[in-house]
């Protein structure tokens, strides 16, 4: 499956680079080259996240990672829409 990254996500995960270079560096670096070998791995097992809790989404926790992965399956391509910290909530409508 080809997976395509959405602006949001794109810069959810630049703002927590940028977030974590100040703090630990080193750290920031290993937390987002997992999140980046996880979506990886969704080309290969793309319902491995659960249900998500907002309609045709699915969220990707990794373990003793802070962030998770949303994203969405349709046909052949995964859209990555947001990596939010695991404690955010959804925006309210």
């Amino acid at each position: 499956m080809n997976i395509c990254w959405m602006e949001q996500a794109r810069d959810d995960l630049n703002h927590w680079l940028d977030y974590m270079s100040i703090r630990n560096p080193e750290a920031g670096n290993g937390i987002v080259v997992e999140v980046l070998e996880v979506v990886e791995l969704l080309a290969e097992n793309p319902l491995m996240g659960k249900v998500g809790k907002v309609h045709n989404t699915r969220e990707l926790i990794i373990p003793d990672n802070p962030l998770k992965v949303i994203y969405h399956v349709e046909r052949d391509l995964i859209s990555i829409l947001f990596i939010p910290h695991q404690r955010q909530r959804w925006p309210k409508k």
